[in-house]
């Protein structure tokens, strides 16, 4: 649904009342620019300090243009989930009467991307939600005090020497004021500049305009505020008026415009109320008269109070129920979203990290729950792509809500709110794949660059001391009732082992939970794994260094063999709680690349015929006597050959390019004369007749020799151990395990090995080092997944072998040939084949992960 600032106000009570009752909030925004990424080989890793500042100056420089908020609804009976998606643009204006001014800065990169999806900058500015930070309405409540402060006082006047005409009007002020002043007690209540017309009007008055611009204005307002403590000044439509100082009046006044700039800050603030109720900020000058609508259909305050008493009510729920807050990358969005509604950030990335724990009790970042302990140096990362993964999961159930259907007929890439509505499906799906007894995961001990957590890791001989931060926390509830959450800035876990937890749910709803028709309930071990994890960079321990520097640049990286990880025992679940785990191979398409063009097709065979006889036509006559002698033997062989070939040329048969049938130059498809090996053999014929009618010897006829045929002895013999084949396709080796099965040659990664280098020792392993090979570049360049039928358990050492995982390098073979006699990995034959042939002895599954590898010829 979308929300324009005429609907806004129609609209907040009705999201702020959702979210006193919602499950969780997934959130989505579009900026005006992004920090640039400077992870790369010449900086290596970045630490998470760095990441942050760098984010940091980014979400000083830019601005949050669109928001989306999709709130979600559990209904434990019929195990459905109701997503109500928003979509918003964030207007960067501000009123002017509040005199604070907003810098806007746009990134042309961004730029681009926005309006390549369909960003629209005429609906950001026109139609954007009005929003005011803490920062800003700080400032201009500073401001209204200072402009109606008597003890902030002007003492110069924005007048130079040489504006004589400024300085004549101020003059002229002067004295009338000054005369005003003399008349003591009998003088009137207050003088006007410029005094009204009058038929005995003063000289002094006649120097004064019938009415006073914005400039004469100021400079009255300053001559009486510096040099006449005792007066103050009003302004008015085409004159100021001067009157006596009062301090209770003044007071007063004053006030007044406070009470003014106040109810204005509140008209403009906008969505930070939404932001303020997210964050379980103060929501105590909202005005209750935007409930009105709601009244009788508030799903989080069901008995009927009066208005006031209802928006208390409300009030204090959103204070009290804290949703869980979902998005994609939340680290970015959560920077920005603190300096955009809240103010300036921390230096220190520790510093922030307390912010959003004392302000957000619980964080879920959907990147982090998909690539987490994934075991893949690849993972999917992107949000489109992990949902495209899920969309054939069948539960949990998700509805929209029949006045949100926006996002049910279209999609709308890179718009805010569809992308929060995708995080909302995201994290639902995922939360019940990876819930407790399933596929749940433990982290080892992780370092702080890989996430912000909330957890104290104390001694277990000490009983750390309960903070006020901490407590206040504890006493807030989800929708899934969180397990408590305490801070440590040295904190490495999410959650400590041993935290109280307490497990409420029915029978049923557990029934469901376990089936995954149900998010996880608290206390469950889902939580203390994903909660409060951010994904702030990719920079991961068990990858690489190297791979994590071109990760950055592109899809594929080197592979790394996974760091073992301690499995820590579940307080809740009574399986033990494995790492699934793959063995990591690298694999060679090692290709003959072909070595003869093509054969033609028929088409292209007497198209080509085609173009030699219209190159004939065009061709100046040829002038044998230029060449030939009269009555030479050789002017009469040309007399023979014209009279056989009625041509000069030797390849395209009889035809004559200057007679009557000249036109008649095209031949059928399927002719002789068009394919290429009998006009070689005419050249070679032509040629042979040459050479004898020249030899002096007539016994013996001389041979010219003829190309190599196109088709080897190889082909004849359909020998596929040979690379003398199929000269005009690429040849992949395959050779054949132990079991029978073909594959692509590929072995284990060893410890600390790359896998160009396992590739290279793969080969040498598989197919000897009688093979002059070129291994292409130092990236993969596809991959394949086997997944045992029974994933093996290891309880012992915490694991389950889930299958392998095979990362292909390019090489290629320059000399030489396979020979197997000399393996180490048992291989029982070899064969050279085609993509086609390959099909032939392959896996489909295999075939299916190898084929977009392989060259079409």
């Amino acid at each position: 649904m979308d929300v324009t600032a005429d609907s806004f106000s129609y609209h907040l009570p009705r999201i702020l009342d959702d979210l006193a009752a919602c499950c969780f909030v997934s959130l989505d925004f579009e900026f005006s620019g992004i920090a640039t990424n400077t992870v790369g080989p010449s900086r290596g890793s970045q630490s998470l300090q760095a990441r942050y500042a760098e984010t940091k100056r980014a979400a000083d420089k830019y601005q949050i243009l669109q928001i989306g908020l999709t709130v979600c609804h559990e209904d434990t009976e019929t195990a459905t989930y109701t997503l109500k998606p928003y979509n918003l643009y964030l207007s960067p204006i501000i009123d002017q009467k509040l005199e604070v001014e907003r810098d806007g800065t746009f990134q042309s990169g961004a730029v681009e991307f926005l309006l390549a999806n369909k960003f629209s900058m005429d609906s950001y500015y026109r139609n954007g939600v009005s929003y005011l930070s803490r920062e800003e309405e700080d400032l201009a409540i500073a401001k209204a005090k200072e402009r109606h402060d008597r003890t902030v006082v002007c003492s110069t006047l924005d007048v130079k020497e040489t504006e004589h005409e400024s300085i004549k009007f101020l003059k002229a002020t002067r004295r009338l004021v000054d005369d005003w002043l003399a008349r003591g007690n009998t003088r009137e209540g207050y003088l006007n500049i410029p005094p009204p017309s009058r038929a005995n009007e003063s000289h002094e008055s006649k120097l004064f305009p019938a009415t006073l611009n914005r400039f004469q204005k100021r400079l009255v307002h300053q001559l009486i505020e510096a040099e006449y403590p005792s007066l103050v000044t009003i302004g008015k439509p085409t004159f100021v008026q001067i009157i006596n100082y009062n301090e209770e009046r003044e007071k007063a006044i004053k006030e007044q415009q406070l009470k003014r700039t106040q109810e204005r800050i509140w008209r403009q603030t906008g969505f930070r109320w939404i932001a303020e109720a997210l964050a379980g900020g103060n929501l105590s000058n909202l005005d209750a008269g935007y409930f009105t609508g709601i009244l009788s259909s508030s799903i989080a305050v069901k008995s009927k109070h009066s208005l006031r008493e209802f928006s208390e009510k409300l009030k204090e729920a959103l204070k009290s129920h804290r949703p869980v807050l979902v998005g994609h990358n939340l680290f970015t969005d959560l920077v920005y979203f603190c300096r955009c509604f809240l103010g300036p950030l921390p230096d220190r990335v520790e510093d922030f990290q307390a912010m959003a724990h004392e302000l957000f009790p619980m964080l879920m970042d959907t990147k982090y729950m998909a690539t987490h302990d994934c075991g893949s140096i690849n993972p999917r990362s992107s949000l489109q792509e992990i949902n495209d993964s899920l969309v054939q999961q069948a539960t949990p159930r998700i509805n929209v809500h029949h006045q949100h259907g926006k996002y049910k007929t279209q999609r709308i890439d890179h718009e805010a709110g569809y992308d929060s509505f995708l995080t909302a499906q995201v994290f639902i799906k995922l939360s019940a794949q990876l819930r407790d007894g399933g596929t749940s995961r433990l982290p080892g001990p992780a370092p702080i660059e890989r996430g912000i957590s909330t957890a104290s890791k104390t001694p277990t001989d000490q009983k750390p001391e309960r903070s006020s931060h901490s407590q206040h926390l504890k006493d807030l509830n989800t929708r899934f009732d969180l397990i408590q959450v305490e801070e440590d800035l040295d904190a490495l876990e999410s959650v400590p082992p041993n935290a109280e937890v307490s497990l409420d749910s029915s029978p049923e709803v557990t029934r469901r939970v376990n089936a995954g028709e149900l998010i996880p309930r608290r206390g469950a071990q889902f939580w203390q794994v994903y909660g409060n994890q951010l994904r702030p960079s990719i920079v991961d321990s068990r990858v690489c260094k190297s791979c994590q520097e071109t990760l950055v640049r592109r899809n594929y990286a080197s592979a790394a063999t996974t760091a073992e990880a301690e499995t820590v025992p579940s307080a809740t679940s009574t399986y033990p709680v494995v790492k699934p785990t793959y063995t990591i191979n690298a694999g060679v398409v090692l290709s003959r690349p072909p070595q003869i063009t093509r054969d033609l097709t028929q088409f292209e065979k007497s198209y080509y015929f085609y173009q030699k006889r219209l190159n004939e036509r065009l061709a100046m006559p040829f002038t044998k006597y230029f060449y030939f002698k009269r009555g030479t033997p050789a002017d009469e062989d040309w007399k023979r050959k014209i009279r056989e070939r009625q041509t000069p040329a030797r390849d395209i048969g009889n035809y004559n390019a200057y007679s009557k049938e000249a036109w008649n130059d095209e031949l059928l498809v399927g002719a002789v004369d068009a394919e290429p090996d009998h006009q070689v053999e005419m050249l070679v014929q032509d040629a042979e007749a040459t050479v004898n009618a020249t030899s002096q010897d007539t016994s013996k006829k001389e041979e010219i020799p003829r190309p190599f045929p196109r088709v080897t002895e190889a082909d004849q013999k359909g020998d596929q151990r040979s690379l003398n084949r199929l000269l005009q396709r690429t040849l992949y080796l395959l050779v054949q395990s132990k079991e029978g099965y073909w594959k692509l040659p590929s072995s284990p990664v060893e410890h600390e090995e790359t896998l160009r280098l396992a590739a290279e020792r793969t080969l040498a392993q598989s197919a000897g080092v009688n093979m002059n090979t070129w291994m292409v570049g130092y990236h993969p360049v596809g991959h394949h997944v086997y997944n045992l039928r029974r994933p093996k358990l290891d309880e012992a050492a915490g694991k389950e072998h889930m299958g392998e995982k095979t990362f292909f390098m390019k090489g290629r073979i320059m000399a030489g040939q396979a020979d197997l006699s000399a393996n180490v990995q048992n291989l029982q034959d070899f064969k050279w084949v085609s993509r086609e042939e390959m099909a032939k002895f392959v896996l489909p599954q295999y075939y299916s992960s190898v084929k977009n590898m392989l060259a079409d010829r």
